[in-house]
């Protein structure tokens, strides 16, 4: 039963990033694994994304998805890869400022 709850909980999670930072640290500062770990809770849990967005807006200022120059060095060194730079433009959507 723990395993069936496991892999249905595994389905729920957009972003398979297990938060080992092997991709970090990112040459332009981004933080890659909170960056994720915000985003997948907002899409797994729903609900009002606004205290993700004030986490990201605030407090990784300087370190948002925004800032990704596209260099792939975190998807070389990422042991799931994860596709980090489509998925930090993603987040970036969910999580930026309102454009």
């Amino acid at each position: 039963v723990i395993d069936k709850v496991r892999e249905e909980y595994k389905k729920l999670i957009p972003i398979d990033c297990t938060y080992c930072k092997y991709c970090m640290p990112c040459s332009e500062n981004v933080n890659i694994a909170r960056i994720f770990e915000l985003y997948n809770t907002v899409k797994t849990y729903g609900g009002d994304p606004t205290r993700a967005q004030f986490m990201y807006q605030g407090f990784l200022a300087g370190q948002t998805g925004d800032l990704c120059t596209e260099c792939y060095e975190c998807e070389e060194a990422c042991p799931q890869e994860i596709a980090i730079v489509e998925w930090l433009k993603e987040a970036h959507e969910l999580l930026g400022p309102n454009k």
